[in-house]
């Protein structure tokens, strides 16, 4: 690790001399004094994770023509076998990652590389990173399911790939992902073919409608082999509403010779009046073949400010599957948390309290059970 940071400070300051280079970093840290559940003999424990020590640099050149990006990541999420609240279990390692990029005119830009499985031109407004944010992502005290993944386009992540951007006029974008670095085999046996390569190519078309807001279609391609299908996305957001911003989104997988796939459809809704603000999400997943289950998702999240640095937050949910046969199955949680900040962003103290059976868990009985923790957490960036 200490060799990673070293190469980034000097990456920093040799990319200083040709390009204004910017240099930044995170560190998240969590702690969970208590949790436990109501299962019989289940044990109070306590748990700590870094979930995330981070150092970015980013530079370009004067004319803004050519440009770079590196992040080093000590173990992310995606480098790992992921475990819940105790984050990756596996290396202690440094990720290395990156991109370069090239805009010889305003309308285009060629990307070569990644920015850490971020993904590029998401189409989710406040459904799916943006309802908790940091508060989830970075702390890890309310908790991100990523089923509303299913409706909203969460953006193009492989860890490498090809992203252009074309704008020929302020209100038209285009995107396009190419997975050049994807080696993944086909049904032949064969790997690197450049025609699998173009059949996984994200395509998005985004218009921005001025003072009303953003209308994006996705498709995300794939091989068409198995359950290896293409994925197509719409997405609408309305911003004309003083205080309010409306999401709606709709995914749709195509089906393959075997099977035919549902349908998702979600809307966000966000709303804030001085003090006071709410943000909620619901989704539907339904048709599909018989044992397909019909699932429908619902958070609210209200909160109020109680000075210019705390924030008081309550998180309820419910997830509910109901199949044409057997039982139904029902999931929910709670949890009220408090953030203290000094600025929108960072550094940010949480604590809260989490009760959930979030996706109906069962003990071995078949009995269903609670789980609760205390987790408190503090992320900074600098």
């Amino acid at each position: 690790m200490k060799k990673l940071i070293a190469i980034s400070v000097v990456f920093a300051l040799v990319a200083g001399v040709a390009f204004a280079a910017d240099v930044s970093g995170e560190v998240f840290a969590k702690v969970t004094p208590l949790q436990s559940s109501t299962q019989k003999d289940d044990i109070v424990t306590a748990a700590g994770e870094m979930r995330r020590v981070r150092v970015e640099a980013s530079g370009q050149d004067d004319e803004g023509t050519f440009g770079g990006y590196v992040r080093i990541d000590k173990t992310p999420w995606w480098s790992g076998s992921w475990n819940g609240d105790l984050g990756v279990v596996g290396s202690e390692t440094g990720i290395l990652t990156g991109n370069v990029w090239w805009k010889p005119v305003d309308q285009f830009k060629f990307l070569i590389g990644g920015n850490g499985k971020d993904g590029f031109f998401g189409a989710d407004g406040i459904t799916r990173w943006g309802f908790y944010q940091v508060a989830a992502d970075g702390a890890g005290v309310p908790q991100e399911n990523w089923r509303f993944s299913n409706s909203f386009y969460g953006g193009f992540d492989p860890l490498y790939s090809v992203v252009l951007t074309i704008t020929p006029v302020d209100a038209v974008e285009v995107n396009l992902g190419i997975p050049f670095f994807d080696d993944t085999v086909n049904k032949d046996g064969k790997a690197n073919q450049t025609a699998d390569k173009f059949k996984k190519t994200n395509f998005q078309f985004a218009y921005t409608i001025d003072g009303t807001g953003k209308l994006a279609i996705t498709y995300a391609g794939d091989l068409m082999e198995g359950n290896a299908q293409p994925k197509v996305y719409g997405y609408f957001n309305l911003s004309s509403i003083d205080n309010l911003g409306l999401d709606i989104g709709v995914g749709f997988k195509f089906p393959n010779e075997d099977t035919s796939n549902p349908i998702s459809a979600g809307v966000g809704v966000a709303y804030n009046a001085g003090e006071f603000g709410v943000k909620t999400r619901v989704q539907g997943t339904f048709g599909g073949e018989k044992t397909d289950p019909l699932e429908i998702d619902f958070d609210v999240l209200p909160y109020y400010a109680i000075s210019d640095t705390l924030t008081f937050f309550f998180d309820a949910g419910v997830y509910v599957a109901m199949p044409d046969q057997g039982d139904s199955l029902l999931g929910w949680h709670i949890t009220p948390y408090i953030t203290v900040k000094s600025g929108w962003w960072a550094p940010n103290f949480y604590a809260g309290i989490r009760v959930d059976n979030a996706n109906g868990a069962k003990d071995g009985a078949g009995d269903g059970y609670i789980q609760w923790s205390v987790p408190i957490a503090i992320t900074v960036h600098f």
